[in-house]
């Protein structure tokens, strides 16, 4: 269940770090894992809410992409032309939409591979 429009209890769970940008998000997946896309869910409590446009995604192999995203409570995908063997993502260098800094914050994301043996 993916609901982004508001924040605090059940159902509108989210992450985020308060007015700032120096953020770093890990996803362990605790093996080696074959990832094609990274959908990301913005939280879209406007407007008290600001949003993200782009965001660094480190993958454990040394590959980093950024991810450009917009103003939407769609999901947003990092889809990746050849898919990467990795036993992490690690979201970094967060750029907010506006200034001064406000809440931006991530309602859900979603990973597209498989688990290797």
């Amino acid at each position: 269940m993916c609901v982004s429009d508001g924040h605090g209890a059940y159902p509108h769970h989210s992450w985020a770090g308060g007015a700032r940008e120096d953020l770093d998000f890990y996803l362990e997946f605790g093996t080696d894992t074959e990832v094609k896309k990274v959908v990301f869910f913005l939280r879209t409590d406007f407007p008290h809410d600001t949003y993200w446009k782009s965001l660094d995604v480190k993958f454990s192999d040394g590959t980093v992409k950024t991810m450009n995203l917009e103003k939407t409570a769609k999901g947003q995908a990092l889809c990746l032309d050849v898919p990467l063997v990795t036993k992490s993502i690690h979201l970094t260098d967060f750029k907010q939409a506006s200034y001064p800094l406000s809440w931006a914050a991530l309602s859900q994301i979603e990973v597209y591979g498989r688990y290797l043996k």
